[in-house]
């Protein structure tokens, strides 16, 4: 396991240094330590000031940093801010958590059917897929009433929100992979500007009365159960695929050769990207591109690069194949995490822990012109949100005591 993993039932917007918990707080661009080595975000949200976690199957709200109450025994969790309200299940039912009075109430007219044995939450909180131990699937949501609908398939491999505003719930999109196929979400409002596969055309059906689910094809040979990881752009058409045996795949547009090759391709079917070795991790970025880790430590990117807008590439046009423009690298992550929007300047950047344990960054023009950094340099406020669950290398003191002495 590298320095930094990702749960797939944990919200997209918390990663594990060394399996210690953190959000990425877009609020002061840093990393926030929520839990305690082993601890296991499912769900976390705010309400007027509250914090909201559901560590392990405990429900807890917290002020400062002092517990105010908890509710053991619980499986899913979503937040009311308008209301304030935090509605969560346990065991067969719903409940209702006022945030002002701490009172809990069931809601009568809902029940689940079946016992929750996995849940899986988008950074928004308003909506989770319920794996059931009776062999079904829910889609339990809030917004605009509370209800669950079936969902095809009776295990859920993965469930990740990749459009922005996430606040704005009916602006929101999801990628939905299961054991009967790969789905996408999406609420029914048009919204101009908001990403869409050319595939989701003619294909889709209504959920419920507020959202569509369309089917995507897998690619060739592959099953469900050998995905490892999905990923797509902050903006742009294009879904990536990262399958177990480290092979890469990409369905959708090649604007800006972003899948991989300068090759005409059909936005429908599948391809898959030459890298020169087995891939371990990947992250689609803010612009249209790919970012991928290799088993050995290698860091490649393709795509977007116009006018030379990433200077690690040392080229001026767009990236038509995989470019190795780092080693020694163990794992990357966003600092700021694209479903949060916040303009090109904060978006065009991501961060990287090499194998010495040393957080580096990599960023764009937009991001350069505004902060005194270059490619691969030192992070040290990030190091410092996260100096307490690494392991203190000697390359990492090193650079720690040039940076501070």
């Amino acid at each position: 396991m590298g320095i930094v993993s990702f749960k797939k039932d944990s919200p997209g917007d918390i990663i594990y240094i060394n399996d210690t918990p953190y959000a990425i707080d877009t609020s002061y661009d840093r990393l926030l330590k929520v839990g305690n080595r082993g601890d296991h975000i499912k769900s976390m949200g705010y309400i007027s000031g509250n914090f909201y976690k559901l560590i392990n199957d405990t429900l807890v709200k917290v002020r400062g940093d002092n517990i105010i109450s908890s509710v053991k025994g619980v499986q899913s969790v979503l937040y009311d801010s308008k209301d304030k309200v935090c509605i969560f299940i346990k065991g067969k039912k719903v409940y209702q958590y006022f945030d002002r009075t701490g009172n809990i109430r069931d809601v009568d007219s809902l029940t689940i059917d079946g016992i929750v044995s996995r849940a899986f939450h988008p950074i928004s909180g308003k909506n989770a897929v319920l794996e059931m131990s009776n062999g079904k699937l829910y889609f339990f949501y809030l917004e605009p009433l509370l209800q669950t609908c079936e969902l095809p398939g009776s295990k859920c491999y993965l469930y990740k929100q990749y459009a922005p505003k996430f606040t704005e719930y009916n602006k929101s999109k999801y990628i939905l992979l299961t054991d009967k196929g790969l789905y996408g979400l999406k609420y029914h409002v048009n919204i101009p500007g908001i990403a869409h596969f050319p595939i989701e055309e003619g294909n889709k059906k209504s959920l419920n009365g507020d959202m569509d689910i369309y089917e995507l094809p897998l690619p060739d040979n592959i099953s469900p159960e050998d995905i490892k990881d999905i990923d797509t752009g902050y903006k742009y058409d294009t879904l990536f695929v990262l399958i177990n045996d480290g092979k890469v795949y990409s369905l959708g547009k090649n604007t800006y050769y972003q899948r991989g090759t300068t090759k005409k391709l059909d936005p429908h079917k599948w391809n898959q990207i030459e890298y020169p070795e087995p891939i371990k991790q990947i992250w689609a970025a803010h612009f249209p591109g790919l970012f991928a880790v290799s088993e050995s430590g290698n860091l490649y990117y393709h795509g977007y690069n116009e006018g030379g807008y990433y200077l690690f590439t040392e080229r001026k046009s767009n990236v038509s194949k995989p470019l190795k423009i780092a080693e020694n690298v163990d794992s990357i992550f966003p600092l700021l995490s694209k479903v949060y929007g916040g303009g090109n300047k904060r978006d065009d950047c991501f961060c990287y822990f090499d194998r010495q344990g040393v957080p580096r960054i990599l960023a764009g023009k937009n991001f350069l012109k505004v902060h005194s950094v270059e490619d691969h340099d030192f992070v040290y406020g990030l190091y410092q949100s996260v100096a307490s669950s690494l392991v203190h290398t000697q390359p990492l003191i090193r650079i720690v005591l040039e940076h501070t002495c």
